[in-house]
């Protein structure tokens, strides 16, 4: 073959000259054109075009995969050679919303080609490393994510189709960073054990943030996720007046706008 990659859409043949299709180079393709016929796996080139007794150009039809065979017939003979060609990967250039809140359900738009040409071909989705709820195709070169529920900062997005993957991407994709608002009590005795609870946004919507507060620089002796909006902090001992209450998840923090004494 003189190319072992095209596109997913396929069709790139505008006539039968080399450098335009797949050129595949063998012998026994015959002295004159008798119509063979190349395929890709095992779907039929859209054009088989005979050139010599040892070339002919496939116009293939569009697909998606890695590793797929290449096979030629020739009145009635046939010949195949495995692991030969594979579908250029899928490749994202854009993200048309580039956050989201922790609780996901924000579709996004993701813009790139080499999605396919159908959602046959079922294209899908991840933000770092967790899926898109649902990936919904749209185009050879757009495909619409609905945002799971997560966290984290400067995540890489990949589209899959079938075995191939698409590099990760340049522009990432970071979920809102935590959001201390306020705090149940803002005052506590200077020896520990008292218990604040935190309210905002952004702790998670399950207990996979390691959420953990702080007080005034001080880890609280436990921290126990609640919801996304709260968490409760067992406060370790100390004195002073007007400690910040930070709260840290998914490798971000924020903190509170009601100080600690």
């Amino acid at each position: 073959l003189s190319k072992s990659f095209g596109p997913t859409t396929g069709s790139f043949v505008a006539n039968a000259t080399v450098g335009t299709g797949i050129f595949i180079v063998g012998n026994g393709f015959g002295l004159f054109d008798s119509s063979p016929l190349a395929r890709l796996s095992e779907t039929a080139c859209e054009a088989s075009f005979w050139i010599s007794d040892t070339s002919l150009i496939c116009s293939h039809a569009s697909g998606v995969g890695m590793n797929q065979s290449v096979s030629v017939t020739v009145s009635q003979q046939f010949v195949q050679v495995d692991s030969i060609w594979s579908f250029s990967s899928p490749v994202v250039s854009n993200i048309w919303i580039s956050n989201s809140p922790t609780t996901g359900g924000v579709s996004v738009t993701l813009s790139g080609f080499g999605f396919g040409s159908s959602a046959d071909y079922s294209p899908s989705a991840r933000i770092g490393l967790t899926s898109c709820e649902s990936s919904n195709w749209l185009s050879d070169s757009s495909l619409l994510c609905l945002i799971s529920s997560a966290g984290s900062q400067n995540l890489s997005v990949v589209v899959s189709t079938g075995t191939l993957l698409s590099a990760s991407l340049s522009l990432t994709f970071s979920y809102d960073v935590p959001v201390a608002s306020t705090v149940d009590s803002s005052n506590g005795p200077t020896t520990s054990g008292h218990t604040i609870t935190l309210f905002g946004s952004g702790l998670g919507t399950h207990n996979f943030s390691r959420v953990q507060g702080s007080v005034g620089g001080t880890n609280c002796q436990t921290s126990h996720w609640t919801s996304d909006s709260s968490m409760a902090c067992k406060a370790a001992s100390g004195i002073g007046r007007n400690h910040t209450f930070i709260v840290h998840a998914f490798n971000s923090s924020g903190s509170a706008s009601v100080l600690f004494t």
